[in-house]
């Protein structure tokens, strides 16, 4: 990351600048924990994004998704909303599934848990109809957390196993890694030790891969 970083600063640096890379630079610097510089870069993509381009969008949700992991949640609903509005009126589907999931995950975080899981699930229909594995992967791994928040685990479980089969499909090895942790600790919380060992191993060996 800290390489990226430094490319994306020198593709600045040197004039070479566009939408995309001021977003792939506050998206990295999302993934550090450098929100402060991250609305910055996000800023500037913005300001020279076509409100007409389907980019748009992408830039909202992740302005969102910067509010969201700030602790502020009605700012993030605000981003999100608007995000989801612009997406429906172009046809972008995939910044429509986007929003609608960051939608539910703030609506859990309000205890609207039945309104979140709606979302997650017609979200989950949009992704199946553009066929978007890695999106469906990331709805059913959101959907699990959803179910932890009301103790149903086997339904967490389900929803993991679903997540971690799709992810292994197109060897996403980062999610993996968090994946086997989740669906390691609910084997825990069942005292089935053998099968939270063997998730916990498979962690470790996708984020050391």
């Amino acid at each position: 990351n800290a390489s990226s970083i430094s490319t994306y600063e020198s593709l600045i640096a040197k004039g070479l600048f566009s939408k995309e890379v001021f977003y792939q630079l506050a998206y990295t610097l999302r993934k550090v924990g450098n929100y402060e510089d991250a609305f910055i870069y996000l800023s500037k993509a913005e300001n020279i994004c076509e409100r007409e381009d389907l980019f748009f969008e992408k830039i909202i949700n992740l302005k969102g998704t910067l509010y969201f992991l700030s602790g502020d949640y009605d700012n993030a609903k605000n981003e999100y909303e608007s995000s989801l509005k612009l997406a429906k009126q172009k046809g972008n589907t995939v910044e429509e599934i986007k929003s609608l999931a960051n939608l539910a995950i703030i609506k859990d975080q309000y205890g609207e848990v039945k309104e979140a899981r709606k979302d997650f699930l017609y979200a989950m229909n949009l992704a199946n109809e553009i066929e978007n594995v890695e999106l469906l992967a990331f709805l059913y791994s959101e959907l699990g957390v959803s179910y932890t928040y009301t103790n149903n685990l086997v339904e967490a479980r389900k929803n993991y196993e679903n997540s971690y089969s799709l992810y292994k499909m197109i060897k996403n090895n980062e999610r993996l890694s968090y994946l086997s942790a989740n669906i390691g600790a609910l084997f825990l919380q069942i005292s089935n030790y053998k099968s939270a060992l063997k998730y916990y191993n498979e962690g470790l060996d996708y984020a050391g891969s």
